[in-house]
């Protein structure tokens, strides 16, 4: 691949990410207010109602996850999907059973966009290192000095070989 292309796919794989986070922000945020200002069955149901675009949203993490757990080889995103599936689980079996009123559907959907926002931040660090290495590439000279038989000799850079001796002026 040529290094534009790498960093035109690092750059809208960063741009998906910034809207996945921003998305789940702001869901997150609807979530977190129906959390504080509401209490009951009422809030559970509608903090649900919110939660599942969030699940939606960083519906690869369970995806990575669950295979992760299957081929018995778990991962990172093992970890999250079942914090997130955890308080999931715990606030249908209060709501159906235990009736205590405790609700951990915003810290599921915390967890996810938490580390979507991780995620996003890595992304950005990886488009911006291509560019980074792009510019250090721009600042390599054209010419190479090496030492060959005793004598100095002009060569390309890009000709320069393992076991060469470099004269740097």
């Amino acid at each position: 691949a040529l290094p534009s292309q790498e960093s035109a796919s690092a750059e809208k794989a960063e741009k998906a990410k910034g809207r996945q986070f921003f998305l789940s922000l702001l869901l997150l945020i609807i979530l977190m207010l129906l959390h504080h200002l509401l209490s009951g069955s009422l809030s559970m149901a509608l903090q649900g109602v919110i939660l599942v675009p969030i699940l939606y949203i960083n519906r690869g993490y369970f995806i990575s996850g669950t295979k992760g757990l299957l081929n018995r080889a778990p991962n990172m995103n093992t970890l999250i999907s079942l914090g997130a599936a955890a308080g999931i689980l715990y606030t249908l079996v209060d709501a159906f059973y235990l009736h205590t009123g405790i609700s951990y559907l915003d810290s599921a959907g915390m967890i996810l966009t938490i580390i979507c926002l991780g995620k996003w931040l890595e992304s950005r660090a990886t488009a911006h290192t291509g560019d980074a290495l792009a510019r250090l590439k721009s600042l390599l000279p054209a010419q190479a000095i090496i030492l060959r038989g005793g004598q100095e000799t002009h060569i390309p850079a890009d000709e320069v070989c393992e076991g060469d001796i470099l004269i740097v002026p």
